[in-house]
């Protein structure tokens, strides 16, 4: 199938994984906090189905350099992910600014 046209993101959040917080968002409900570094991301829409895409990146918010990457971790549905974001050395680590973006059919 050829990519036709100009496609924008279906969902993002910017959020504080230290508090929970979302800061700022488009189509996402709620995150649910499982313990340091893992989060499920919960949209308020549905997808046709659980091969959509999607990144996360984040960073330290207390003077720390590590900077933190998402990634799939388990329990990927229709209309949530739960993700881990670890620092380079494969510690979990909580987010002082997470940002993850949805691509996919809709």
């Amino acid at each position: 199938m050829a990519f036709i046209g100009r496609r924008s993101p279906r969902a993002w959040v910017n959020f504080n994984g230290e508090t929970n917080a979302i800061r700022d968002d488009e189509e996402v409900s709620s995150i649910t906090d499982h313990g340091t570094g893992k989060y499920t991301i919960n949209l308020s829409f549905t997808f046709p189905n659980s091969n959509y895409v999607w990144s996360g990146s984040g960073g330290r918010s207390n003077n720390d350099s590590n900077q933190v990457q998402g990634e799939f971790v388990q329990n990927r549905t229709t209309s949530s992910t739960k993700i881990r974001f670890a620092d380079v050395q494969g510690n979990d680590r909580d987010c002082g600014i997470g940002c993850v973006i949805f691509y996919g059919d809709y």
